[in-house]
């Protein structure tokens, strides 16, 4: 049976209060309880978490790092689930720091562990965590089959915000490919999903989806007010990653716009935020598109105009971007 203390009832909300450290989103990674019932307290526990709030504010090194120093406690004393917990967060981290071996490894131990445990929450996360990393490599059957079966596993334990979670990946996969009409029935199921349980970093997620969505059609005005307002959630939350995403995507508006200064410095500062400067977290901005577009605003202001305006976007603060990005510019006028 699943260790997870509170199965058999459903869950609208996700808990907080028995964390060290808990996630920019205000909450256990994943919705995952920090630790089993009844197993004594470990410290591994702690830094595991501290790990998934480092990787969330980008500093995937030091989320490496907390991951491994839990890890190594968790073999000691020979925790099997403590070791899943944490190398599902290292895969993660090794993920985006260019590990996909690493990153591959971790997860594929990660879930055998938490099958072997029976712990269908921890199936769940993980197959969550496997989607997450095959649409960052463009394998996007590998990852429509993971979020699918993620998405089974939480519907039969009648996991709210797993639900939410699941359904907007599958939503943000379903804009990818193409498949407009199906990726918004996707998402508003999500977004009605995590607005009933109060989940605000679901909410956010969606709603950023839903302003891709928006873009794909064409409908530049609703993607710009969508982009808008899930780059304020996502900054209350203080995640940086997802708030790096959403000013690419009001980045590119811009440059459709005709504003080119504004979307190179917008696109500077994104890309400083997330640090490593390979935008791939939200599955909102396709990697092959973000590089043409960047290119062409390259040329279209010349190299010199083009790097100094980048250098200034990259200086500003995630506020200072925000406060550019939210102001509305003379040709939305």
């Amino acid at each position: 049976m699943s260790q997870r203390p509170d199965s058999g009832s459903r869950r609208r909300s996700v808990p907080t209060g028995s964390c060290g450290a808990t996630s920019a989103r205000g909450e256990s990674a994943f919705g995952w309880p920090c630790q089993r019932a009844g197993s004594p307290p470990l410290p591994g526990r702690e830094l595991v978490e501290a790990g998934y709030l480092a990787f969330f504010q980008c500093d995937y090194r030091d989320a490496q790092e907390c991951t491994e120093e839990a890890l190594r406690l968790y073999r000691r004393v020979g925790d099997r689930w403590g070791v899943a917990y944490a190398l599902g967060k290292l895969g993660l981290a090794a993920r985006e720091l260019g590990d996909a071996d690493r990153a591959e490894a971790s997860f594929d131990e990660s879930l055998r562990l938490f099958r072997e445990l029976d712990d269908r929450w921890g199936v769940a996360a993980t197959l969550g965590h496997i989607g997450f990393m095959a649409v960052a490599e463009g394998s996007l059957d590998e990852a429509e089959a993971a979020h699918a079966e993620s998405l089974t596993w939480f519907r039969e334990q009648e996991d709210d915000s797993g639900v939410g979670m699941a359904l907007g990946y599958l939503g943000g996969l379903a804009a990818l490919r193409g498949d407009l009409d199906r990726a918004e029935a996707l998402l508003r199921e999500s977004l009605q999903v995590t607005e009933e349980i109060g989940d605000r970093w679901g909410t956010a997620r969606s709603v950023a989806h839903l302003a891709r969505v928006a873009m794909l059609r064409g409908k530049d005005p609703d993607a710009t007010d969508l982009y808008r307002r899930a780059l304020r959630m996502f900054g209350d939350l203080g995640d940086r990653e997802d708030s790096a995403a959403c000013l690419e995507g009001l980045a590119e508006l811009a440059s459709r716009r005709g504003n080119h200064l504004r979307a190179v410095e917008v696109f500077g500062a994104a890309e400083a935020l997330r640090g490593l400067g390979t935008p791939f977290s939200l599955p909102t901005v396709d990697p092959a598109a973000y590089e043409r577009r960047v290119a062409a605003l390259r040329s279209q202001l010349g190299k010199e105009s083009f790097a100094s305006t980048w250098a200034r976007g990259r200086a500003m603060t995630l506020e200072q971007a925000s406060e550019l990005a939210l102001s509305p510019d003379a040709r939305e006028r």
